[in-house]
């Protein structure tokens, strides 16, 4: 055979194994998707409310809107009213979204010059005076303390060095001597660090504990029943949470690690899911083990451990979701007497409720919010007596609330998006 020849056939034969590999791409790829998001008008169903308004938040200065975040309720100016406390990109900021339209209370630069968003937020009374202070985890290497100035806004700032990048934080009385503790991650190297309130709004040198791989958020409960609180954190590069027993003095004992049923653990709540007065834990993960990339939807990927006592759980019980499950509120969302829950999801711009039917099953619906659904609160924002969803919504830069029906169900959405002057 010539080697025009030879080259003509093997063209040809390329040409026939290309047509052919693309013949069977058109008939699997769909076969795939459609396998990966089995659901879809099921439980991963997403539900877009028709009666949506839009309302705008008078605002100053476009650069200190950016990235909404975290979202907490805080009574700043200790009137009993909540108000939310969101963290912005390099900002934190106290906004009353019951006001109409919603007004800032208070404002305080954490990152004044990196372009670095507000990872989490805590508060609490630590100086006895009334007014609840905030902590704020930078993702720079340190925390921040902000001291309330009686409502009016903040009178002290201070920041504490850390020797990695703080990722959450929380107070806590972790010694019970009656003083909030700080507690904070540092990401980059590994640890929960432990700081000893002094009563005054200042607190004692750091003790660290080995909490890697990639500790995030921290959660915390009298997980075993003795009394003190217990820390719990999730490892967001793995599968796994960390369990951190206090020794009753406000010193924990080595982590115990839990392997979860989703990758990137983000979140964890503790409550009483099943009626037997233990403390169940539940953790938001970014997506399953097994995520197929073809998939709009995810997997199993929010684990749900039964605590039966003694510092035992059980085996993870996986709970379906939508992809990038990142937070986790719990409340009893329809007044039947169990503890129900809401999850963001990071990647499919909607919030998930997940109703409880007494025995830690569930059924769930998800509602359309925006994009970068991430911050998430419970509260009643219309009066009614039922708990409302008020979301952040990272990449879009607004605000979702949706109003409880009752049902459980929500039946109206505002979007909150900052009007500048």
């Amino acid at each position: 055979m010539s080697g025009s020849s030879f080259l003509a056939v093997r063209l040809q034969f390329f040409s026939w194994k290309w047509g052919a590999g693309l013949l069977v791409l058109l008939i699997i790829a769909p076969l795939v998707f459609v396998a990966s998001n089995r659901g879809f008008h099921g439980v991963r169903h997403i539900l877009r409310i028709p009666n949506i308004s839009a309302v705008a938040i008078p605002a100053l200065h476009a650069d200190e809107w950016r990235e909404p975040y975290k979202i907490i309720p805080i009574d700043f100016d200790n009137d009993g009213d909540t108000e939310q406390l969101v963290g912005f990109n390099k900002i934190i900021r106290v906004i009353d979204f019951r006001a109409n339209p919603p007004r800032v209370l208070a404002r305080e630069y954490i990152n004044p010059v990196d372009d670095q968003t507000v990872y989490n937020q805590d508060v609490g009374d630590l100086n006895g005076d009334g007014f609840p202070d905030v902590v704020a985890a930078s993702g720079q290497n340190f925390v921040s303390v902000l001291l309330n100035d009686a409502g009016k806004g903040f009178s002290s700032h201070r920041d504490y060095f850390a020797d990695g990048e703080t990722r959450g934080t929380k107070l806590a009385d972790v010694n019970g001597d009656g003083n909030l503790d700080l507690l904070y991650t540092t990401q980059d190297d590994g640890y929960l660090k432990v700081r000893l309130g002094k009563g005054d709004g200042t607190f004692r040198e750091a003790v660290s504990y080995d909490a890697s791989p990639k500790p995030y958020s921290i959660a915390y409960r009298d997980i075993d029943g003795d009394g003190d609180i217990d820390i719990a954190v999730p490892n967001e590069s793995i599968n796994s949470v960390s369990l951190f027993y206090n020794r009753g003095d406000g010193t924990f004992e080595d982590k115990v690690q839990l392997q979860t049923t989703g990758e990137r653990a983000n979140h964890i709540a503790f409550d009483d899911f099943n009626g037997d007065a233990l403390p169940d834990m539940l953790v938001a993960n970014w997506h399953s083990p097994t995520e197929n990339p073809w998939a709009f939807f995810d997997g199993n990927s929010i684990s749900l451990f039964l605590n039966r006592g003694e510092r035992d759980f059980s085996d993870p019980i996986a709970l379906p979701s939508l992809k990038g499950s990142c937070w986790l509120k719990t409340a009893d969302l329809d007044n039947d007497g169990d503890v129900d829950f809401v999850a963001s999801n990071w990647l499919s711009n909607a919030t998930s409720v997940y109703t409880n039917d007494g025995e830690a099953r569930f059924s769930i619906q998800n509602y359309e919010t925006g994009a970068g659904n991430y911050g998430l609160l419970l509260s009643d924002f219309d009066g009614d007596n039922l708990k409302d969803i008020l979301t952040t919504n990272y990449f879009e830069e607004s605000f979702s609330l949706l109003l409880s029906n009752g049902n459980p169900g929500y039946s109206m959405h505002k979007k909150f998006y900052p009007a500048w002057h």
